[in-house]
């Protein structure tokens, strides 16, 4: 199952308590499937996969990295609100908040300033957790596995899938399948076979959502070593069990 913020509740929820005590029941640990499928890491293979082109215009993880950084402060309040069932703020608004509301230019950070001062002021708007309390959240979160530069793995699956990843990715799809026709078009060809050229790679190409949507290049991401032992757990144990009950 997704984890949605169970994971981080640590049974705060019945839910909660459900899903992390439960060994019938396998859980994400991030969110949900799509932030796998967003892992930093494996987005490079996406994009060559949906343009043919090899050419690394972005740093995809760098970029990551720098957006969950900003988005952590704000991401300990919405789990304090989550934990205290506030509706003073919600989980939908801060996944409002952490959207990136225009395309990335990939030779900017103009996308990310932006962000963060929306954070910022999302942040002076809500009532003050103690710095004791943030350092308790902080070291919780830690102990299982979240940090400032990887809390992007820990948000609402589809916010960063379409409002975060899909904002660079697009452009990145859309320059890189430009600049590869137009290569076709100056090669020093007659007008027919650069025509049959580009057909051919226009044939060739797939939709950059449908690539990501069915990547499955995240097993080396720490969570997936997770879901693994526990697997391996349940296996373990009904392997014992079965074993009693033959003996």
């Amino acid at each position: 199952v997704d984890s949605d913020y169970d994971y981080l509740l640590e049974g705060y929820t019945d839910v909660s308590k459900i899903v992390n005590d439960n060994p019938y029941v396998f859980q994400t640990y991030t969110y949900s499937i799509e932030n796998f499928k967003c892992y930093a890491e494996s987005l490079h293979g996406v994009v060559v996969k949906a343009t043919l082109q090899d050419e690394q215009l972005f740093d995809y993880v760098g970029f990551l990295k720098s957006y969950s950084s900003i988005i952590y402060d704000l991401f300990i309040y919405s789990l304090h609100h989550e934990k205290e069932q506030s509706k003073s703020f919600t989980m939908a608004d801060f996944s409002n908040t952490i959207k990136l509301l225009e395309q990335v230019d990939v030779s900017s950070s103009k996308q990310l300033k932006k962000l963060k001062e929306s954070v910022e002021k999302k942040i002076a708007t809500l009532d003050q957790i103690s710095d004791k309390q943030i350092s308790q959240f902080k070291e919780a979160l830690q102990s299982l596995g979240v940090t400032p530069e990887n809390t992007y793995l820990f948000i609402k699956g589809h916010t960063l899938y379409e409002n975060v990843v899909c904002m660079f990715l697009k452009p990145i799809e859309r320059y890189l399948r430009s600049k590869q026709f137009k290569q076709i078009s100056e090669l020093k060809k007659d007008d027919e076979e650069a025509t049959d050229r580009r057909n051919q790679y226009k044939k060739s190409l797939i939709d950059i959502e449908f690539v990501l949507r069915h990547n499955t290049n995240y097993y080396d991401c720490f969570l997936m070593k997770k879901i693994l032992s526990d697997i391996e757990n349940y296996k373990t144990m009904n392997f014992s069990r079965s074993v009693g009950e033959t003996s």
